[in-house]
Parts: C-alpha cells; structure tokens; sequence
C-alpha cells in the first residue's frame, strides 16, 4: 500500500441493545477474534504525500497509567550486520522518495515492491524489482504478536515492527537497526522523526534517528485510542469514560499538539467522536451531539473544524434508524472528492452506503451493501477505508467470518474476498494486485499460527 492512508476506525462492535440478549454468546466470540486480529490502535496516521486513510496498532489495555513500569530508555542503536547477497544488484537503481509509504502487507516506491511472505508468525520482508522480476528477502522476523504492523518506508530506509519493537534496515539489507525496545507502534514519520504510540505508558512519542524518545503527550483515555499524524501536527481523541453514570466526564475530546507536544489546543468536545480519517490533505471524523441529536461529519484544517454533513435524529427515524445506537454510523473512508460513510439500519435489513463531496456538497446513497453478490444476511458494517482507488468495507456477521469486500469508485463493481479466511487489516491493493494473509479454515482465534500465510493474487483474476 502506497502513499495511502488506512489508519480505519470506530471499532465499535457491539450489536443493538434488542439483540444482545439472544446475541451476547455470539459476541463474546466476534469480540475476542476482534481483539486478537482483526482491531488495530485506533490509530491512524497521515504523512506528506500521503492521500489516502489507513488503520493501526491496538494499545495494550493497562488498569492505570504507571511510568514505574515503563521500558528503560533505548540505548543507542548499534548496527547488525545481515546477509546482503544479490539484493544490492537488485536495488542498484532504486531511487529514495522523500514522500512516506507505508502498508501491512506490501509497499511500492518507483518499480520497487516491498511486501511479506511466509507464515503469520515467521515473516519474510522481500523486495521485487517489478522490471526484472528479481527479489530476495530482506529481512526475516519471527514475531508473536497477533496483531499485523505496518511497514513504513522513506528514503532510503524500511521501518518495520518485530514483537513490538522497532526496527529500521536499509532497502539494500545493510545497518539493521533496533530503534526502539517496548510495546510501541508506528503512527507516522515527520522530519526522520518516527511518531508513534507507546502501548504500555499510553503516550504518543518522538523517536529520533539514534533512538532517543521524547514524551510528547501523555494520553488520559479509554480504548480504542485514536491518532491521526498530519503534515502539521498531530490530532487525537481522548475519552475519559463510556459510562455517563459512573461519575467521570463521558465527553470526547479531540486535540492537536505539534511535533514538539506543544501548543495544545482543543478543537471539538461532544459525547462521541471517532473514526478519524484524512486524505492527506484534511481530517475528517464523526460527532455526534446528544444535545442537538445530530450525526455530524466534520472537517479540520489546523486547529479549527467545519461541519460539512448533519443528519437529523427525524431524518434517521425515517430512515428505520434508531436513534442512536452503537455501530450505527461508520466513516468508511476519505478521498481527494468525497467521504464515504455507513448506516446500519434497525434489524439490518439494509446496509446503506452514502457519499458527499468534501466540501459538503451533494450528498446521496452510493450504494446498498445488501445487493452485492453472496452478502451475509447478518452482515452489518465494521470499518472501512480507501485503498489505491478501492474503497474496502469489512462486515461483521455475528458467529460467521468476516466479509471483506473491495469496491471500485469507477464503477461500483466488488470483489469479495472468497476461497480462505483473510485477516482484514492485512489487505493491501497495489495497481492491479491485492497482498494479504490468509487461513484455509476458519481460525477466529488464530489458535492455528502454521495455517496462516501471506500471499498475493491479480485483481483481474477476482473480479
């Protein structure tokens, strides 16, 4: 995945309240598989060059927010030395990009290809040079988290997770370096300053080139933690409690600090703000008012917001809505043009899909998810994000797998990923191929590491 962004997310997946009874069994199930591999950080983050939303890590939940146990400073990154051969004849014409690309499964820079092979659990990083077909592997990681990382590359050199650490290796395979040693996740790369989430202390960090870490903010939130990485700073969502009768503040916050933490400011405060998302250019999110009973999707630039969509409480009703329900409403993903969102309908009878212009304009139903081909009857929207011109929707269906299906904005015509079990967050789209890991049976648990493998195929094979 190439100079797009992911970073998807309300991860919010919990049924409506007339269902949880007959349900909550089955939930109990879908929430486990959601945690243990299919949930990232509700991170996401946008670099410059990038135009297009992505999903990230999921911070390790923690009672209190304790720096007694947080990691020992990283000692300065000392070089390890790796095989080499052939690779370097197969770079010698790479030429580095000072734009940011990044992916789970698989990166383009130029007629380069970065992406893995091999088991889940003992991955292989290869690089292709897609004009003379030849590759080799450039790294290998033996890592036991659940949870697929993403790979972020820039200049010269890959930046990559290992059993959450991280590693920065030059695209020749030479100066393999640990940069940082914890529980941390990538959130972006500004100025050759990685950002990222420390998992265990719940605080967004600065780890320079030599392995210094820098506090930038420490986060005084519930999970899922949302992060956004911009060219100007950094935007995050801090939510104190879900409980409006526990005594704590249930208002969401969302903030902007600079790259040096500084500068704080507050941009918006409402009972619900989530699924951050950018196109390289601004940050869009939903809010919603209980106030006014409003879903509102809104739009920043710097450290001011603008509301560019609202949807009544009786408009909602009109539509068999009920108002406001967990999982109603899902921001699927943001483009140069438009915003793309979803709602779930009471008793799911249908799955709608509307669009409207960045700039507010011309909102209307894109599409109606119940008339793709082969849909689950208990499907109901998850996340979404864009990808190289697709936008992917992923859909629970209670006790059955996944669906993930990859709509094309050109005409509207979807492929459904069939044949395996795939894990969502490992899906990249790069021109006409598609990188993912899969299983050949369901595994919601991932209980079985050796029957999950990375892999590629053609889009025109699947269409």
């Amino acid at each position: 995945m190439s100079k797009k962004h992911i970073n998807d997310n309300k991860y919010l997946y919990k049924r409506k309240k007339y269902k949880f009874f007959k349900l909550f069994g089955t939930l109990l199930l879908v929430t486990i598989f959601t945690i243990a591999c299919s949930k990232e950080a509700t991170t996401v983050s946008s670099t410059p060059g990038k135009s297009t939303d992505h999903p990230s890590a999921d911070p390790t939940p923690t009672k209190k927010l304790d720096n007694t146990n947080a990691p020992e400073p990283t000692t300065t990154p000392q070089a390890t030395k790796v095989p080499t051969s052939g690779i370097k004849d197969i770079v010698k014409n790479f030429k580095p990009s000072d734009e940011v690309a990044y992916g789970k499964s698989a990166i383009a820079q130029g007629h380069f290809v970065f992406y893995r092979s091999g088991k889940f659990f003992e991955t292989n990083i290869v690089v292709k040079n897609t004009k003379t077909s030849k590759e080799a592997t450039l790294v290998t990681l033996k890592d036991g988290q659940l949870n697929p990382s993403e790979m972020y590359l820039l200049g010269n050199n890959l930046y990559y997770h290992e059993n959450d650490d991280i590693y920065r290796i030059d695209v020749d395979g030479e100066n393999k370096v640990q940069l940082f040693k914890g529980t941390a996740s990538i959130l972006g790369i500004s100025n050759d300053n990685i950002i990222a989430l420390d998992k265990k202390t719940k605080e967004i960090i600065g780890i320079n080139n030599k392995g210094d870490k820098t506090v930038l903010v420490k986060l005084n939130s519930i999970n899922p933690i949302e992060v956004v990485v911009m060219e100007d700073g950094i935007y995050y969502v801090s939510k104190k409690s879900n409980n409006k009768n526990n005594g704590k503040d249930p208002t969401d916050r969302l903030y902007y600090i600079d790259f040096n933490g500084n500068n704080k400011a507050e941009i918006d405060a409402e009972i619900d703000i989530y699924d951050l998302k950018t196109n390289g250019n601004d940050l869009f999110y939903i809010s919603i008012s209980d106030k006014s009973e409003e879903m509102r999707i809104n739009k920043v630039k710097g450290e001011t917001f603008s509301t560019i969509h609202t949807i009544t409480k009786e408009e909602l009703e009109n539509l068999e809505v009920h108002w406001y329900q967990p999982n109603t409403f899902t921001l699927l993903g943001v483009n140069e043009t438009h915003v793309y969102y979803g709602i779930n309908t009471d008793f799911f009878d249908t799955l709608a899909v509307y669009s409207v212009k960045t700039n507010g304009e011309n909102p209307q139903l894109y599409l109606n998810i119940k008339d793709l081909p082969n849909i689950d009857p208990s499907a109901y929207f998850s996340k979404g994000m864009m990808d190289d011109g697709y936008l992917k929707i992923i859909l629970d269906c209670d006790s059955n797998p996944v669906q993930i299906y990859l709509i094309d904005l050109k005409d509207k015509s979807s492929i459904l990923f069939q044949g395996g079990y795939y894990n969502s967050n490992t899906i990249d789209v790069l021109g006409d191929t598609i990188y993912y890991c899969k299983a050949n049976e369901f595994d919601p648990f991932m209980d079985d590491l050796e029957n999950w493998e990375y892999g590629y195929s053609k889009i025109s094979e699947s269409k």
